[in-house]
């Protein structure tokens, strides 16, 4: 069965580092054309958001780029980089204290054990914020990469290949650790 070229459905170039602006205005363009309540078809309708959904998401986005241009589903097995290992690291440890901390906070039954906690409290959420912080960054050095990527498409084939596999690996366990990340923050609030 043919892939579904979701570049080609919102009129975007193939390739990593998509205008997000862009994207979002022609999906909102077409969205209004194909809506079922304007005359539109269902399946248009459906075809255009599920487009703008995996566009969006840049792991996703690197998904189907590669599916399209190497005509292969792109496997999340494999090694991280290094710098996301160093952060998993430092994560790790994060979610850990916040866990344990839930745990404590979870068995405490007075006002002035909750007092007792209050500084703990203020360590952990500096500690998920910063944690958060880190991931956003690290996410965003990776899609950085896209426009060199990007190149490697058009001259080095099996380059970008690699750095395709590298990038889509890491980029959805930042995002697995950001939700984690985002859970342990909403759960001390």
């Amino acid at each position: 069965m043919p892939i579904v070229d979701f570049y080609e459905e919102l009129a975007q170039t193939r390739c990593l580092s998509l205008d997000s602006e862009e994207l979002r205005s022609k999906f909102q363009e077409l969205s209004k054309k194909h809506h079922p309540d304007a005359g539109g078809h269902e399946e248009s309708f459906a075809q255009i958001n599920q487009a703008h959904q995996t566009l969006s998401n840049p792991a996703s986005r690197i998904s189907h780029l590669y599916e399209l241009v190497f005509e292969a589903l792109l496997r999340s097995d494999g090694a991280l980089s290094s710098n996301v290992m160093d952060l998993f690291t430092k994560i790790g440890k994060v979610i850990s204290s916040a866990d344990i901390f839930i745990r404590k906070r979870s068995k405490t039954l007075s006002s002035i054990g909750e007092a007792l906690l209050a500084k703990e409290l203020v360590q952990i959420q500096s500690e998920l914020f910063e944690a958060s912080g880190k991931i956003r960054e690290a996410k965003s050095n990776i899609m950085k990469s896209f426009a060199e990527i990007d190149r490697l498409l058009e001259c080095d084939k099996d380059s970008a290949k690699l750095k395709m596999e590298i990038s889509f690996r890491d980029i959805s366990f930042l995002i697995k650790w950001e939700k984690e990340v985002m859970n342990r923050m909403q759960s001390i609030i």
